[in-house]
Formats: structure tokens, C-alpha cells, sequence
């Protein structure tokens, strides 16, 4: 699967938002889990799905359409629709649904301040290009596969999840634990795809270490480029090869000796 052109911003930037109502959901009705995995989702199906209430009911999107599905278990699946209604209207919405259920509370989205494109969830109606949804969900799909194999090789990686607040699909292992509770000590390898950010307005893979390193000195890539803004970490952008299946494993195969070797360091 390699898609031939990177899907357009805004329709990235609408289904970033529509997902914070999956976030809100899983805040309000799932048991937190460590790290927030609470919040992440999983694919499914062709749908990114939330983790389950204690009733088991979930909430998933379907990218390439952009239409959320409420599966209640028993009571079935429902799906609703985003298209040209605005966000709060489609919370509403989602909400009552799972009032219906038993699942009571205000869903309450993610603060307008830190997300890109404010505009729908001020109250402008959402507007999906099928065409760009199409080749967002090839390009997730792409990274779930592609990190689900890489997983595989390592028994202490953790789960592959998608973050509804960088909107990133990730998984991380970690290589040395340490001593707090909270797991902020210890050293992390990530390996990743974003769909374009304040980084980067385009698609791409990333290899990050934690902590990152004060003073790296970066080993040359075979394939990508070395981002040190804000974070540390390998990128292969959409420009170089990030819809491409064989130059992302090129990529991967290169980075992860490279961070690794970061992380070996003493800090």
C-alpha cells in the first residue's frame, strides 16, 4: 500500500478535532490506565476505536468516511454522521446516545488553545474531502501494520496506539526502566507516524529517543534526517519517502540502531 499523494491539511485538521470526541468519551467513561493509555485507541475493523467502559460500550471513527460508531454491545451499533454539522452539535449528539445507554455526563472537549485550527469547534460545520479521507485512512492503516510488525520483534514494547491529542500513531520500548512510579525516568525509544504538525505540515515517520540528549552527536542516516526543534528524533517526511512502504522500513531499519546508541550514552 503506498499512497501517491499526501492527504490535503484541512481535512487532517477536521478529523483531528472530530477524534477529541473519542478522547472526551474514553475521559468521562473508561478506568484510567497507566500513562493515559486510557485515552488512546486502537484499530479495528477499519475504525479507531476507543477503549471500552466498564459496561463495555466504545467509540470508534472511521476515517475513510469520517462517520463515528457508537457500539453499545447488545443494543447494537449506531453510526453518526459529521458532515456538514458543526462539532458541538455531533458531541451533543454522541452524548445523548450514550445517555440511552446509561453512560450519563457531559463530554467535555479539549481546550481550543491547544489545538491547530480552531475554527470548527468554534462553531463552523465540518467539511470532509471523501478523497483526502481515503488516502488518510491508507496512510494509518500503513502505520498501524507497519508498527504492529515492528512490535512483534521486541517482548518489551508496549501497545501500538493512536493519541487523539498529537493525533499520532505510535509504540514505545522501553529500554532501561527507572525508578519512579510514572515511568518519566526511563530511557524510551518511540517510533512513530504523524500525519503533519506544528513541526512538520506534512506526513511523517519519526524514531525519538527519551530523555532526549543535551548535546547529541548524530550518527549519519541511511535514509531521513535528524530533527533537533523542540525534540530530538530521526524523521523521514512525505517529501523524502514517508508514504512509501519500503523507504519507511528503510527508515526504521536505519533509525533505531542510531537512537538506540543515543540512549546507550550516560547521561
Amino acid at each position: 500500500m503506498t499512497p501517491t499523494d499526501p492527504p490535503d491539511s484541512h481535512t487532517r485538521l477536521q478529523l483531528h478535532w472530530i477524534i477529541q470526541v473519542l478522547d472526551a468519551f474514553a475521559k468521562r467513561h473508561v478506568e484510567p490506565e497507566p500513562l493515559w493509555r486510557h485515552i488512546a485507541l486502537r484499530r479495528e475493523d477499519d475504525a479507531w476505536w476507543s477503549s471500552r467502559a466498564p459496561s463495555g460500550t466504545r467509540l470508534g471513527l472511521r476515517f475513510a468516511d469520517g462517520v463515528l460508531v457508537l457500539d453499545a454491545g447488545a443494543a447494537g451499533l449506531t453510526e453518526i454522521e459529521t458532515e456538514a454539522r458543526p462539532l458541538d452539535d455531533v458531541r451533543r449528539r454522541v452524548q445523548s446516545l450514550l445517555g440511552k445507554v446509561g453512560l450519563e455526563g457531559e463530554l467535555t472537549l479539549r481546550d481550543a488553545s491547544k489545538m491547530p485550527e480552531p475554527s470548527i469547534q468554534a462553531g463552523g460545520r465540518i467539511h470532509l474531502d471523501l478523497r483526502a479521507l481515503r488516502r488518510l485512512d491508507e496512510l494509518y492503516a500503513l502505520a498501524w501494520d507497519t508498527l504492529v510488525e515492528r512490535r512483534a520483534t521486541y517482548a518489551d514494547a508496549a501497545p501500538v496506539l493512536l493519541w487523539p491529542h498529537h493525533f499520532d500513531v505510535s509504540v514505545m520500548r522501553t529500554l532501561h526502566a527507572g525508578a519512579r512510579p510514572d515511568g518519566e525516568d526511563a530511557r524510551t525509544m518511540t517510533w512513530g507516524f504523524s500525519p503533519g504538525d506544528a513541526s512538520y505540515d506534512e506526513p511523517y515517520w519519526y524514531v525519538t529517543p527519551w530523555p532526549y540528549p543535551a548535546d547529541p552527536d548524530l550518527a549519519k542516516l541511511p535514509i531521513g534526517a535528524w530533527h533537533t526543534t523542540n525534540w530530538v528524533g530521526a524523521v523521514l517526511t512525505w517529501s523524502v519517502g514517508a508514504g512509501d512502504a519500503d523507504a519507511v522500513g528503510a527508515f526504521i531499519d536505519g533509525a533505531t540502531p542510531a537512537v538506540e546508541g543515543l540512549l546507550e550514552r550516560p547521561s
